[in-house]
């Protein structure tokens, strides 16, 4: 029997188990799934081949492949499935970094959704959200969890859905920490997995996912660790901002091999044009979490200043 779940306001319906993900409430169980996610072995398919040459990623006869050597294949079709074809000696949860990553980003650009390499939250007592963007290893988790710890609510990490109403979408119940992070912001490692043997990063629980709504974001912060002693904020213009949120779309290498390069300049540049964007820059040996929380929050409260005052 399938397992139910629920992302990014989808129903997903897996022949294998994904304790990263929400679990899909009664009622959404009484309607079709949204996603299928099969698994070819089981299933006894076949993987079809590539329509072209290709590295690791690109089109084939279901729509679209992604090959991960000794994990998995996995076939992305119509924004409505995924079938994967497991490596003999691929660890389940291996299996699943891919599944609920590279695929499941290829299967929301098939839907259309904007997918940005960023989480989004909603700070206390706020009712939009926030977001941090930015490359692996600019501290995006560990300000969303150092938020979290402040009263915040985590809506995604790492992947950043945003659907046709501009909204964020929740997304998986889990962020990605590197050990000295979750040190740093005194989290009991005990008991915590990784997220894959031989990836240094814990798997961090989160809120049910099925429990927040989807939120429109009102700031983004680009984290960029720099040379410099301080840290600092500063907007960036029109034309910074659309080439912000640009530089950060979640795997961008997809997008031509997909088709849908073009169809996502609309929503890109409405995101640009109604979101205020922050370049934070802070230094890059050490992480000051309390200095990059006061910055963070000092800016949002700006924000709201000129919101009440207009």
């Amino acid at each position: 029997m399938p397992w139910d779940y629920s992302a990014f306001g989808l129903r997903v319906e897996c022949a294998v188990p994904l304790p990263e993900l929400s679990a899909a409430g009664h009622k959404a169980r009484e309607s079709a799934p949204d996603v299928e996610i099969i698994d070819g072995d089981l299933a006894g398919m076949e993987p079809t081949k590539p329509c072209a040459e290709a590295r690791y990623f690109g089109a084939c006869a279901r729509g679209f492949f992604i090959d991960i050597p000794e994990v998995a294949r996995f076939e992305i079709s119509c924004g409505a499935k995924i079938i994967f074809w497991r490596s003999p000696a691929a660890l389940d949860e291996t299996i699943r970094l891919y599944l609920l990553g590279s695929a499941f980003g290829a299967l929301l650009m098939q839907r259309g959704c904007l997918v940005l390499h960023a989480n989004a939250v909603i700070p206390k007592g706020h009712r939009a959200a926030i977001m941090c963007v930015g490359p692996s290893g600019s501290g995006k988790s560990t300000t969303a969890v150092a938020l979290a710890q402040r009263g915040a609510a985590i809506l995604t990490d790492d992947v950043c859905v945003i659907d046709k109403q501009g909204r964020a979408l929740p997304g998986i119940a889990r962020a990605k920490l590197c050990e000295d992070a979750a040190h740093a912001l005194a989290i009991n490692v005990s008991g915590l997995p990784h997220v894959a043997r031989n990836i240094p990063k814990l798997s961090i629980p989160l809120a049910s996912r099925g429990a927040l709504a989807p939120a429109p974001p009102r700031a983004a912060f680009v984290l960029e660790p720099s040379d410099g002693a301080r840290i600092t904020a500063t907007e960036l213009t029109a034309i910074e901002r659309f080439t912000a949120l640009r530089s950060n779309l979640y795997r961008p290498e997809f997008l031509g091999p997909l088709g849908v390069e073009e169809a996502l300049f609309e929503p890109l540049a409405e995101l640009s044009r109604t979101l205020r964007i922050f370049r934070v820059t802070r230094p890059r040996e050490g992480f000051d979490i309390e200095g990059l929380m006061k910055c963070l929050l000092a800016t949002l409260a700006e924000l709201e200043h000129e919101v009440t005052t207009t």
